[in-house]
């Protein structure tokens, strides 16, 4: 009834391959944070359910309908008071040579998607990797004007 598919391994090396491709590019440039960042916040946008005009989510309603999404995504994450545990990190090979241009991706998803869902929340900083398997999003409120132009 079923059978190896042999090849998706080499179909992962190569997204792997376009990734590390695509991450060092960034790193290069004197922007690449930024520029990183912004399109983690444009996605992150863009991937979660935004709620109909008439429901407000409250802060904790947001941040578990995040926590969700990153769960499906592989970061086996949870929800503190001010903060997003992320005990797995999906991208962890290519964190690790290219921390800060994953990291600064990571971090705009998230605020991004808060701000699409109304949340007056972003992330303040991510730490990455504080333990092995552990990188924490600290989340903040977000600045008066940002919140009006979600």
């Amino acid at each position: 009834l079923y059978t190896l598919d042999e090849s998706s391994g080499a179909r992962h090396e190569n997204y792997r391959l376009l990734a590390s491709i695509l991450t060092a590019t960034l790193a290069e440039l004197p922007d690449g944070s930024a520029r990183a960042t912004d399109a983690g916040r444009a996605w992150g946008r863009y991937l979660v359910r935004r709620p109909p005009p008439h429901v407000r989510l409250s802060d904790s309603e947001a941040v578990g309908q995040i926590v969700d999404f990153l769960a499906q995504e592989g970061f086996r994450p949870t929800a503190g008071e001010d903060e997003i545990r992320m005990h797995s990190c999906p991208f962890r090979e290519l964190a690790e040579g290219g921390q800060r241009i994953v990291c600064a991706a990571h971090r705009g998803l998230i605020s991004g998607a808060l701000a699409e869902l109304g949340s007056g929340l972003q992330v303040e900083r991510l730490d990455a990797f504080v333990e092995p398997h552990l990188c924490i999003a600290r989340l903040g409120p977000r600045p008066a004007d940002a919140a009006h132009a979600a």
